[in-house]
Parts: structure tokens; C-alpha cells; sequence
């Protein structure tokens, strides 16, 4: 079979060696210096891969650092998005209570954002809608991530929720 590079592998040069990591699969190799040239080698030509032994291939091949020539990595992307769309098994709710951000860091664009926080109308919208999708669908997973801005800047959303949770 023919392979080529996963083109979601990323690598994290550092002190003592280096991190190769596939953002599709998720797998993460560390590599000590003697092994970087030989593992950059095969990402460039991937023919070479019967060189390394029969636990190399599979650690490999298995973390996705290589693919099939014909895969198609982002159709593969949108079939797990799309699939997702229909997935019962867990209901997941980002809440965003606020836009307004006190912090100040380095990778974001938007400092010291200053917004409304989310309301007790919406509050309110977002319990009900809450409540439905749990009696209707009944999923073994509930997750509920707080985003934002800063969402400690709206405590009072937070504790609306706390005081309102006895109708979930």
C-alpha cells in the first residue's frame, strides 16, 4: 500500500527532542534527537516505511503520522463534523454569559472587549431548551462549557443557573 503525510501533523521542536502530533487522531510521538531525521525522512518519502520494524509501522501508522495515498483527509474531517450533528449519545451546551474580557492574552485580538452579559430572559430560553433536549433525547453524556470572554465576569448568570437548576 502507498502512504503519504497526514497533512494534520504539527511539529514541537524543544530542549531534549521533539513532539509529533496529529490533530486528527490525536497521536503524539516523542521523539529523542537520533530519531527526528529518520521519522522527517519518511514523512518526505513515505516508500521508506519497511525499513522500520513491524511496532514502528503500527505505532505509526495507527496515530495516523501516515495515511493511504487515496484518503482524503478532509472529507474525513467533514464526515466526523456531519456525524456529529446526529449524535444523540450526548448533548453538549457552550454558554457564552458575557463578551467582556478583563484578561489580557497574548494570542487574542480582542483586549480589554468590554459586552453585555447574557440576560435573565435568556436565561430563562436556554433552561427550557435545556430541560426539552433532556427529557427528549436523553443522552448518557450532559456537558456544559462556559466560554466567552471572561466568563467569570458574569457570575450572576452563573448563579442564575445554580438558582434556577432544580427544574432540570
Amino acid at each position: 500500500m502507498n502512504y503519504k503525510a497526514s497533512r494534520y501533523n504539527v511539529w514541537h521542536k524543544g530542549e531534549n527532542g521533539v513532539l509529533l502530533y496529529n490533530i486528527y487522531t490525536t497521536g503524539l510521538l516523542f521523539l529523542e534527537k537520533d530519531y527526528i531525521n529518520r521519522l522527517e525522512q519518511l514523512l518526505e518519502q513515505p516508500q521508506l516505511l519497511e525499513g522500520f520494524s513491524e511496532q514502528e509501522q503500527k505505532l505509526i501508522l495507527d496515530n495516523g503520522f501516515l495515511v493511504p495515498e487515496e484518503v482524503d483527509e478532509i472529507d474525513m474531517v467533514r464526515y466526523r463534523y456531519r456525524k456529529s450533528g446526529y449524535d444523540n449519545s450526548r448533548l453538549t451546551i457552550t454558554m457564552i454569559p458575557t463578551k467582556a474580557c478583563n484578561l489580557a492574552c497574548e494570542y487574542c485580538f480582542e483586549h480589554n472587549k468590554a459586552g453585555a452579559r447574557m440576560s435573565d430572559e435568556d436565561c430563562d430560553h436556554i433552561l427550557k431548551f435545556i430541560e426539552k433536549e433532556l427529557t427528549e433525547i436523553q443522552p448518557r453524556n450532559f456537558l456544559i462549557y462556559w466560554y466567552g470572554g471572561e466568563p467569570l465576569l458574569a457570575m450572576k448568570v452563573d448563579s442564575q443557573f445554580n438558582h434556577r437548576k432544580n427544574l432540570l
